[in-house]
């Protein structure tokens, strides 16, 4: 008898292929930046960590604090997706999203990257949990308010979010 009920709830089979080609949902979207977040964080426990073995306190000290901040932003979110072809960072490369460039529809490009960052790391790096929370509040109800989807990071950047399926097809039919 359990086993029917179990049985229920099982995936199927042969399951329906989902082509991804429409434009991301605002809880895609939302999923990703939370996933950068987390990502941030828990890279900056490991620095943190490593930073005590040697003795270096970051609580005890607010300008190595700020250093320690905004270097990880930095590589996390403007360095390593620069590196990439796609220019995605941890959390939205996670969610198969990528940052694209709205006047052209490519990739975007490194001062895009280094404003998104700006926008909500250099706060963070300053002021803290509060401030983080108030710019991504911020973007948040802009970009809810908006149809297409476009916080004040995009906006200002110059940038949208698509698909990694979208991005693919837009990678072969474009020539290199």
């Amino acid at each position: 008898i359990i086993g029917f009920w179990l049985g229920r709830f099982r995936p199927a089979p042969d399951p329906i292929k989902n082509d991804d080609s429409e434009p991301p949902t605002r809880r895609r979207i939302a999923l990703a930046n939370a996933m950068d977040i987390y990502t941030f964080v828990f890279a900056f426990i490991i620095v943190a960590l490593l930073l005590a073995r040697v003795d270096l306190d970051l609580s005890a000290n607010r300008a190595a604090l700020i250093a320690v901040d905004l270097a990880l932003s930095f590589a996390l979110f403007v360095l390593i997706p620069g590196l990439r072809k796609d220019k995605a960072g941890p959390g939205i490369a996670a969610a198969n999203l990528v940052p694209l460039t709205v006047p052209g529809e490519r990739p975007a490009g490194w001062i895009a990257l280094l404003i998104r960052w700006a926008l909500w790391w250099i706060p963070y790096s300053f002021f803290g949990v509060p401030a983080l929370l108030a710019v991504v509040a911020i973007d948040a109800i802009v970009a809810l308010a908006r149809k297409d989807r476009r916080g004040i990071r995009s906006i200002l950047a110059r940038t949208r979010f698509a698909t990694r399926a979208e991005f693919d097809a837009m990678t072969v039919s474009r020539p290199s």
